[in-house]
């Protein structure tokens, strides 16, 4: 049995206890939080037998073998370290960090750590992005074009929610839709150039709410994302690639013709298709699990990370792509 604790009572660690519950040979056994009072209030929720204000202590026991982590990003390299030192295994929640230097800095050191060290990007598991990413490797010999949108609907209380990291730090594409960036990077590669522009549309709020990039790769493929956290669709995603012989599209992919022509009658393409999160978040804690007992790479790592963090504060305007 592997035990795992978390660390950070946000509501997103709610998701991993699901997840963790529903897969084998996992048990949820403790919960740290700077707020000893929240984190008791989680574990009595979760049915989570040791909540916890005491880092140290927690990092310590050797009847823990896991942590997930899950705080507001400024900290989860700060805590990916000091779990470190203990020789443990940790799943880090995506982003990685807001700090690029200190993320490629633990992309470093977990070169030679002997331990798993995995990041959460679980549209790497979902199997219809899966097809499709097979699909656009046959058509990469010749140069793409390729559309994405990504528009949701986030109010001012969201971004004021929690400790209010948000309102400082939570870029469009830094934290929400920075997995569809790590699947540009499965999918296309590295760019070589990245042009991008954000800004905050909206009184009261500080991050990028909205951007616009044209992102350019060395076999000539271009392409353009978009996005925001102001519109009324929600969620609405668009992506397509087209090579010189076939279009991909993503809302389409897994439907016959007469079936789509329907549908869009009805509603938007768009809105036809949307990840399971549960069991995508599944199948990562799954192969979390996996990583450990057969001692191999997880198939989401650091460095990939690292490059979906450098993409998302470039998009931001927090970085500029070509001086890194």
């Amino acid at each position: 049995m592997l035990r795992v604790a978390l660390l950070g009572a946000s509501g997103i660690a709610s998701n991993y206890v699901a997840s963790c519950q529903r897969v084998t040979g996992v048990e949820v056994c403790a919960i740290f939080s700077r707020s000893v009072e929240r984190a008791k209030q989680f574990a009595q929720l979760h049915g989570i037998s040791m909540a916890t204000d005491d880092l140290e202590n927690l990092l310590a026991r050797e009847d823990i073998h896991a942590f997930i982590i899950v705080t507001e990003p400024s900290r989860h390299i700060e805590l990916a370290l000091q779990a470190m030192k203990h020789q443990k295994h940790l799943l880090i929640e995506k982003p990685i960090d807001a700090d690029y230097s200190k993320a490629v800095e633990l992309s470093g050191r977990v070169d030679d750590y002997e331990a798993v060290v995995s990041v959460v990007s679980q549209y790497r598991f979902d199997p219809i992005l899966q097809k499709m990413n097979r699909s656009v490797v046959e058509m990469s010999e010749r140069p793409l074009v390729v559309d994405f949108e990504l528009f949701k609907t986030r109010n001012r209380e969201y971004y004021d929610s929690g400790n209010g990291w948000r309102q400082a730090e939570s870029d469009f594409f830094f934290n929400q839709g920075i997995h569809w960036l790590d699947v540009f990077n499965w999918f296309f590669g590295e760019p070589i150039d990245v042009q991008a522009f954000s800004l905050s549309g909206r009184s009261g709020i500080k991050c990028t709410d909205r951007s616009a990039a044209i992102l350019r790769y060395a076999n000539g493929s271009l392409a353009t994302i978009s996005g925001g956290s102001f519109s009324r669709d929600n969620p609405n995603v668009r992506f397509v690639v087209r090579g010189n012989d076939q279009t991909v599209d993503y809302a389409t992919l897994t439907r016959p013709p007469v079936v789509q022509r329907a549908l869009n009658r009805i509603i938007p393409p768009s809105w036809h298709h949307s990840l399971s999160s549960s069991s995508s978040l599944d199948l990562q804690v799954r192969d979390f699990v996996d990583a450990i007992e057969f001692k191999r790479q997880p198939a989401t790592t650091v460095a990939q990370a690292v490059l979906a963090l450098k993409l998302s504060l470039t998009i931001g305007g927090r970085m500029n792509w070509l001086d890194t």
